[in-house]
């Protein structure tokens, strides 16, 4: 298989080559190294790249999967992390000046999954700091590979932008209010944001607590399940993490959606909508129901306060962390705004300072009915899930790569924005983002304005 098309496989058919033994572990992850060596001073994708460790993991792996021994999907294929997951062996700074030279003493639970599961870790991911709003200004925010003067997302930029790149197969992410969902849609990728507590947050920095999720970010929903499965599950060390046995997401690929029904509002999918994303998802709900799925007409509330009583509810739990975490003396202390903000300059970004800062002014009486709403529509959420007296799945519209805005601001102005956001956002809900990109190599190279050589990359 030629270098080029390499890079652009999907992780499980990566993974099927690996482990059928036509293609070395050793040489998929050395291909990708060398990638990210030669692209990545461009994209600014990577924190830090592991190649050492990653090299020693492919030759490990490529010594199992000879001996017979076949962990499963993600055995000897080379992905990332983002920047804000413990790892052993390199620096967790996620995205903060002040954590720069931090080096945790173990892994967090999804890392040690994934290398439990046999996939090569090849790096940490460039993200916001803290994992909020902005990039800190030290730092040279991943470049939107389809486009540069395009915004490359929200504050899993980095593994959207890599992932899309074929700087990687997959890639972790983190969604508190819309971190994997943005920049997949920005970069034209898919990502999923699972159930609150369907996945550990041990050993991950923390921005809100009871918002934040982690999740896989990929080039299929198929290698996206591939990566929940290794990742998903009861965790000793996180007791908000669920019990519930985890299903092999790879096991019902049958081409069939016959019994499931799909509940759709029309305003949600039309309203404020690019034309183009919506033609795509008229397109997507035909072949859905040539698939035997029933389509059904839904009313769902208005998308404006649940928005609105986001940021609050954010900076309150970003507050109380940053307390907590100091008065416990945390691996990873956040500062508190009084101490930040005497030094000059201030070692922490103006957006993470207002975060903390919001959390604190934010009247009680607000709090309280941001959790009021937050728990009313999980409820109406729940209703419309399988399961329940709907039995429906819900769907929105997308977004293409093509339609993207040219700043966080812009991007944040358009209603496709807020409502690929919600109404999970506050209801703890999954979320998926489906890329409407088919086409990857070098038609995504011949999109990007940098001085890519497409003979050679």
């Amino acid at each position: 298989m030629p270098t080029r098309d390499l890079h652009y496989c999907e992780l499980v058919e990566i993974g099927q080559r690996i482990q059928k033994r036509e293609l070395s572990p050793v040489e998929a992850t050395q291909a990708q190294l060398d990638r990210i060596a030669r692209l990545d001073g461009q994209l600014k994708s990577y924190a830090y790249v592991m190649a050492s460790s990653a090299l020693e993991q492919a030759h490990a792996a490529e010594k199992e999967i000879g001996s017979g021994k076949v962990r499963g999907p993600l055995h000897g294929v080379p992905i990332a992390v983002k920047d804000l997951c413990w790892t052993k062996d390199a620096p967790t700074a996620a995205g903060m000046r002040i954590y720069r030279d931090n080096r945790p003493t173990q892994d967090a639970t999804v890392v040690a999954r994934l290398k439990e599961a046999g996939a090569v870790v090849l790096g940490k991911l460039q993200l916001t700091e803290g994992a909020y709003a902005d990039h800190h200004p030290d730092i040279d925010p991943p470049r939107n590979p389809w486009d540069a003067t395009l915004w490359s997302g929200a504050s899993s930029s980095g593994s959207g932008v890599a992932t899309a790149a074929g700087l990687c197969y997959g890639s972790l992410g983190s969604d508190t209010g819309g971190s994997i969902r943005f920049p997949s849609a920005a970069n034209g990728v898919t990502g999923l944001k699972p159930t609150w507590g369907r996945v550990s947050r041990y050993g991950v920095f923390e921005l809100a607590a009871t918002l934040d999720h982690i999740g896989p970010m990929a080039r299929s929903a198929v290698d996206c399940g591939a990566i929940l499965g290794a990742i998903a599950g009861a965790d000793p060390n996180d007791p908000t993490a669920v019990l519930e046995p985890v299903p092999d997401y790879l096991a019902d690929l049958r081409g069939s959606l016959r019994g499931t029904r799909i509940g759709v509002d029309r305003r949600w999918t039309s309203d404020g909508v690019d034309a183009a994303a919506t033609k795509v998802f008229q397109d997507a709900l035909r072949v859905a129901t040539d698939l035997g799925a029933e389509i059904h007409e839904i009313v769902f509330p208005d998308p404006t306060a649940m928005i609105t009583d986001w940021f609050p509810l954010c900076g309150v739990e970003t507050e109380l962390c940053a307390f907590f975490a100091v008065l416990a003396g945390a691996e990873q202390p956040h500062p508190l705004l009084d101490e930040v903000v005497q030094e000059l300059p201030p070692p922490v970004g103006r957006t993470v300072v207002g975060a903390i800062g919001l959390g604190q002014l934010v009247d009680p009486h607000h709090g309280v009915r941001g959790v009021e709403v937050r728990l009313a529509l999980g409820d109406l959420v729940r209703d419309h899930r399988p399961g329940a007296r709907g039995q429906h799945e819900l769907v929105g519209p997308g977004t293409r790569p093509d339609v993207g805005a040219r700043s966080p601001v812009e991007q944040a102005s358009r209603l496709l924005v807020p409502k690929s956001a919600t109404p999970s956002v506050p209801a703890t809900l999954p979320k998926v983002h489906i890329s409407e990109a088919r086409t990857w190599g070098p038609s995504l190279l011949r999109a990007h304005p940098l001085e890519w050589d497409a003979t050679e990359s």
